[in-house]
């Protein structure tokens, strides 16, 4: 009796840096496994309903994130070279993200991070591990800092600009740490300054020292 052939994982590379891409894109082909296709636009629809998504780390922003989550709730997100320095990690583990592979990963590791990423099992390099853990504390501790306001809540990423902002950030690093645009910043800084109810950056500074030793004076 012949064995039944091994089920193919369908594989969308999105990498805009063309020769990463390609050179990518030929490795994975020589995994009898894989079905691999370019995915080169998130403006437009894919016919094709992959498994699991290769995103490179320059190429992870909310608004991508966001659209793959929606359009593909059912697929898992593998960021590349996601021990990048500006990656996002929390963003990621917010929105899709299953596993992480290394500037350093061998094509038998992506390999494996895929199969795993296929069948629901988070794949961490330990070096990423550390990196989100320190994330999610430090975002722990800005949520303490900054509490309720009149008008509620700061939503999860108000929080992360609060806080650049209040360390004396400009509005382009934050956009840059955060990897998105530099408008969005304005936007997210306006409706801090209005919940908060502080009237610019050195007052939200001012605000983050005084609720900080309160913090730390009921710790």
């Amino acid at each position: 009796m012949s064995r039944a052939a091994p089920k193919k994982i369908r594989v969308g590379v999105f990498v805009e840096t063309r020769l990463i891409r390609d050179s990518l894109m030929q490795m994975l082909k020589k995994e009898a496994d894989f079905v691999c296709s370019k995915l080169s636009d998130f403006s437009t629809e894919w016919p094709n309903h992959h498994e699991v998504i290769l995103l490179d780390s320059q190429d992870v922003t909310e608004s991508n994130l966001r659209q793959l989550s929606t359009s593909f709730p059912n697929t898992r997100i593998v960021v590349l070279n996601g021990d990048h320095p500006q990656l996002n990690l929390l963003l990621c583990s917010r929105i899709g993200v299953i596993g992480f592979t290394l500037k350093t990963s061998t094509l038998a590791e992506i390999a494996t991070t895929i199969r795993s990423a296929a069948v629901g099992v988070r794949v961490i390099p330990e070096c990423i591990g550390v990196k989100l853990f320190e994330a999610v504390s430090e975002a722990e501790r800005s949520d303490l800092v900054f509490g309720a306001t009149a008008d509620g809540l700061l939503t999860p990423r108000e929080h992360d600009v609060a806080c650049l902002a209040a360390n004396g950030l400009t509005n382009k690093q934050i956009a840059a740490k955060l990897s998105v645009e530099v408008e969005t910043v304005k936007t997210h800084m306006r409706s801090i300054l209005r919940k908060l109810g502080v009237r610019n950056r050195v007052e939200l500074a001012r605000l983050f020292e005084t609720r900080k030793r309160e913090r730390n004076a009921v710790a």
